[in-house]
């Protein structure tokens, strides 16, 4: 053990982890079925074109739920590709439209995070400095908005500190 200081001292089975709403009491949220039904029949009915991708998309959502009802994926990420006009923003705009209809689509424009130190204007600043209890842009729409769904535009124009919190974030 000396030769390795840092690792533990007893094995831990991955199974045996504590799920985190387990800890806060709350009852994990559960995809309902009637939506995902009204989602893939709205893409399939409003976004012209793209055969093979509303196939795809429906094929994963489907599976998405049935891995949600066994408790085993809680978010479902979509990251769509492309060049201007194909079809992005209007996808997710029919994806807000169903899932949350009473609640504005949460978009960030993040061609307004092209220059350095611009990660604290967009998740705001860590605590103890000043302004943190403010928050940034994408932490404040997701406080004042019940919708989940976060249209992230150009996000290809971001800084590198934006890509690695992005990267860090859904790696956890």
């Amino acid at each position: 053990m000396s030769f390795f200081p840092l690792v533990f001292g007893e094995e831990q089975n991955i199974d045996d982890c504590v799920d985190e709403a387990e800890i806060s009491g709350e009852e994990p949220q559960r995809v309902d079925v009637d939506k995902v039904n009204l989602l893939v029949e709205q893409i399939s009915e409003k976004l012209k074109g793209h055969i093979a991708f509303k196939d795809d998309f429906k094929h994963n959502l489907l599976k998405f739920t049935f891995l949600n009802k066994m408790n085993e994926r809680k978010i479902l990420s979509i990251l769509l590709c492309g060049d201007s006009g194909i079809g992005k923003t209007e996808f997710a705009k029919i994806a807000s439209s169903v899932i949350y209809p009473d609640e504005p689509l949460i978009k960030i424009n993040f061609g307004n995070y092209s220059t350095e130190g611009v990660l604290n204007s967009l998740i705001g600043s860590p605590l103890g400095y000043y302004g943190s209890e403010e928050g940034g842009e994408l932490i404040n729409k997701i406080g004042t908005s019940k919708s989940k769904i976060i249209l992230i535009d150009e996000f290809e124009k971001a800084t590198p500190s934006v890509f690695n919190f992005f990267y860090r974030t859904i790696r956890r």
